[in-house]
């Protein structure tokens, strides 16, 4: 009997609360990951050294929501930047292509002298500086002429002020800071330029300096008003100074004034709206439309308002899927269509409505994938847009991973690994192109241990190991080159937690041990360094019940109660936040279901009964209010499980038998879902064997035991069945002939 309830133990452990992707507690809290565009000059190549990190899915033990909604957030964050930075390589390019025609008619003079013919061959070569001072003696050229000329003085600065932009496209590429002086030039020579304004505060937030940017933005808005009350039938006026107000929301947002955000990006959405309505045909506006709607949808779904924000991001989609056939070739439209089904599918996923999320991810995919392929001078084919810019090969990370995540919940583990390795091989792909980037090797170990989480549930704990090992020499090498971040160190030390889990399947609970106080001291480092992130919370209460649970089985029982009653504290300290948090009530069931399986080893029968109670009162409703997470009911299936172990010790034989029967019922219905799931069956034919010790009927004790026998056997014939658990074997073939004999 000890050796049954070792291997329930053991299935408690690998099961546990295996994922969700119902998010936790989004809040503010997110790192800012480095952007990541392949631009001329590697623009903003890493530019704030942190990196999208370890997600919440496909874990030994629940690693879930709070964590991988972490992830997302960044990911997110990695779009938004890159919007920024794309934003800004579309007016460069632009301005780049009037400096490159301007230099080449210079050359091209009769009158020229060598000077401008070596300056166009420099710009061919890559060199800009001779190019750069050339245009810089035309500007003073300009200025001169409208010294002279009073009547043209204005046409005259105007030239100037566009000599200095190009100017300043040129030095953009090798030396950002003069760019932006040359841009303050410009605006010197042209105050009423609307367009110059917002490109300076942009340029002063890559810089890093967002408080200049703000008053930059604050000021653009100013002339724009300036300008429409002046002219107040002019759609461009109208149109900058929806940009403008639209930018003081975005520097507002950064600041952490959401409530101020979203009032001006209404603001900007009002000034848009009308404009869009008159001007069906102008692309770059109805982008800029669509994905205002979107930035006020996230800043919403910020607030906690997920119904308005999909309202949002719905409308978003309205604009621009019309135009998907009608303009194929237009990156700007396919990618803002492709974002905006990404941010759909999330609030939908959080509400529960998993296939909905699962189709609109599809969509997200499919429109994305076939921009990877195109050049990336494509990216900014459509000019005028101010506010849609999209990185093709950051959405169709985030849609794989969120496709993953989605299906993995739904039980379909065949359908989660195939997306995972999708994803995978993106992000592979991009490493390789760009091999400076920490993104990008990041997100391949996020994938990697979304691979060994799989790989676990599939039964395949080799396998497992391989990928967690993969993914924590890639954190840990990342922890190294910056030690002050702490996301990394915790995503390191989360791996040894990771790793645990398939190392004692592999019956070395020696080497499982060590891997969990690993991650433990980790963990509590990055608690202590940040003891509000809830993350690295709810990971450290995880790894005080895998530390607890892959103690050496012949260690007395008691000396697994006390990290597992650590861990049920942090998670009713992370359920005091956010009571309605379902991944931290899920954790916390996980903690009382493993402690209730010490408690029988211990002969605390009560204590078992009330620990078993209390796991079981915590999955119901959360199945009950997500019938199709498939994770949470498997939980509910061991919770079960334990319960009848209990009761049946206690003496309540009917209590015993009644737990017993839903625990079976509930696992069949896992394994509905996902027939294939190695684990759910391990666990069902030990359902069987507790039925069949129950039943009074021969007959009947038969059937059950052949049942969870012929699983059993079945998996070992198909090399699914790890190691530990083959030594269910020989406890049903004993029943069975003790029954024989009988």
């Amino acid at each position: 009997m000890k050796s049954v309830r070792t291997c329930l133990l053991l299935l408690l452990m690998l099961l546990a609360g295996a994922v969700s992707s119902e998010p936790g507690a989004q809040s503010a809290r997110t790192p800012k990951p480095a952007t990541s565009p392949s631009a001329p000059g590697q623009v903003a190549n890493a530019q704030n050294g942190h990196a999208i990190n370890v997600s919440g899915t496909g874990n030994v033990v629940k690693v879930g929501g709070d964590l991988d909604e972490k992830t997302r957030a960044q990911l997110d964050a990695a779009i938004r930047g890159e919007q920024k930075t794309q934003r800004l390589l579309a007016e460069v390019r632009v301005e780049y292509k009037k400096a490159i025609a301007t230099i080449q008619a210079l050359a091209n003079q009769i009158n020229a002298g060598p000077r401008e013919k070596e300056a166009a061959q420099a710009l061919a070569a890559g060199n800009s500086a001779p190019s750069e001072a050339l245009l810089q003696d035309q500007e003073k050229g300009a200025l001169k002429s409208a010294e002279k000329d009073a009547v043209y003085a204005e046409q005259h600065r105007k030239e100037a002020a566009e000599l200095a932009r190009q100017r300043g496209a040129l030095a953009f590429l090798t030396d950002k800071r003069a760019a932006l002086n040359a841009y303050l030039t410009a605006a010197t020579y042209d105050p009423a330029d609307v367009k110059t304004q917002i490109f300076i505060g942009d340029l002063q937030n890559l810089l890093g300096d967002t408080k200049a940017a703000k008053d930059t933005f604050v000021s653009a808005a100013s002339i724009a008003e300036a300008n429409l009350r002046k002219y107040p039938d002019q759609v461009d006026a109208s149109r900058e100074l929806a940009i403008s107000t639209y930018r003081i929301g975005e520097s507002l947002e950064t600041q952490g004034d959401l409530q101020g955000a979203v009032a001006r990006y209404q603001q900007a959405l009002a000034l848009l709206a009308p404009l869009a309505k008159r001007a069906p045909d102008d692309i770059p506006l109805q982008i800029d439309l669509a994905e205002s709607h979107a930035i006020l949808g996230s800043a919403l779904r910020d607030q906690g308002d997920s119904n308005a924000a999909l309202a949002q991001y719905e409308a978003a989609i309205a604009i621009t899927t019309p135009l998907l056939k009608g303009y194929p070739d237009d990156t700007a439209v396919q990618l803002a269509t492709a974002a905006n089904h990404l941010r759909a599918g999330r609030i939908l996923e959080s509400s529960g409505k998993l296939s909905a999320a699962l189709n609109e991810y599809r969509q997200a995919r499919e429109i994305a994938e076939p921009q990877t392929t195109r050049p990336r001078t494509e990216a900014a084919k459509v000019s005028g847009v101010s506010v849609g810019h999209h990185n093709a090969d950051l959405i169709v990370l985030a849609a794989n991973g969120a496709f993953g995540q989605a299906l993995l919940t739904q039980g379909d583990l065949t359908g989660a690994i195939r997306a995972f390795e999708q994803g995978l091989k993106v992000s592979e792909l991009l490493t390789q192109r760009d091999p400076g980037n920490d993104d990008w090797q990041l997100t391949a170990a996020e994938y990697h241990f979304q691979i060994g989480g799989v790989r676990m549930l599939q039964g395949d704990t080799d396998s497992a190991l391989a990928e967690f090992r993969k993914a924590g020499t890639i954190y840990s090498a990342m922890a190294q080159k910056d030690p002050t971040n702490i996301d990394r160190q915790g995503a390191a030390a989360a791996m040894h937690f990771l790793s645990a889990g398939p190392l004692f399947m592999a019956g070395d609970p020696g080497a499982a041990t060590a891997e969990a106080r690993l991650a433990v001291a980790g963990l509590e480092n990055a608690v202590q360094r940040a003891p509000d992130e809830t993350a690295w919370l709810n990971i450290l209460g995880q790894a005080y019940v895998i530390e607890a649970v892959s103690r050496n089985l012949d260690d007395a029982p008691y000396d697994a109660k006390q990290p597992l009653e650590k861990g049920a504290l942090i998670f009713e300290r992370l359920l005091a936040r956010d009571p309605a948090n379902a991944d931290w009530r899920s954790s916390l069931g996980e903690a009382r279901m493993i402690l209730a399986q010490v408690l029988l080893e211990t002969k605390d029968t009560a204590g078992a009964v009330s620990a078993a109670s209390e796991a079981v009162a915590t999955y119901e409703p959360l199945v009950k209010d997500d019938p199709t997470n498939m994770l949470n009911m498997a939980n509910l299936g061991q919770s079960l499980l334990a319960l009848s172990t209990a009761k049946q010790l206690s003496g309540d034989h009917a209590a015993s038998q009644d737990a017993l029967t839903r625990a079976v019922d509930t696992i069949r219905k896992v394994l509905k879902a996902n027939p294939d799931n190695p684990m759910m069956q391990v666990l069902l034919a030990m359902g069987y064997l507790e039925l069949g010790r129950a039943t009074d009927s021969p007959v009947q004790r038969r059937t059950y035991l052949e049942q969870g026998s012929v699983i059993l056997k079945g998996l070992k014939e198909r090399g699914h069945l790890p190691e530990t658990f083959v030594k269910l074997i020989p406890v049903f073939d004993r029943e069975l002939a003790g029954l024989g004999a009988e």
